[in-house]
């Protein structure tokens, strides 16, 4: 009977082990904009080491294209769609 009630306690015990990882690493996978099934499943597959892999793991749609335009580039980007005119003035003689 105590065998039973023993085997019982240590399946309760990996269970929850095995289940707070997963849930730990679904979580550092959505603040990290990664498959939250991938996440979980390398947390029940390698535990403490699955949520430090998850942070190995490229974001979804992280590629050029899809990020945001830094500060730098907007201010690159808009100085190229001035026009030309503007930039100089006709009028100023360069050589005066």
């Amino acid at each position: 009977m105590m065998e039973d009630l023993g085997f019982a306690v240590v399946l309760l015990l990996v269970a929850l082990w095995i289940s707070s990882w997963a849930i730990l690493a679904a979580i550092v996978a959505g603040v990290r904009r990664v498959s939250a099934s991938t996440g979980t499943l390398l947390g029940i597959a390698l535990g403490p080491l699955g949520v430090m892999a998850v942070f190995a793991l490229t974001r979804d749609g992280d590629s050029l294209t899809d990020r945001p335009p830094t500060p730098t580039e907007r201010r690159a980007a808009a100085k190229d769609m001035e026009p030309i005119a503007s930039r100089r003035s006709d009028d100023v003689d360069p050589f005066a």
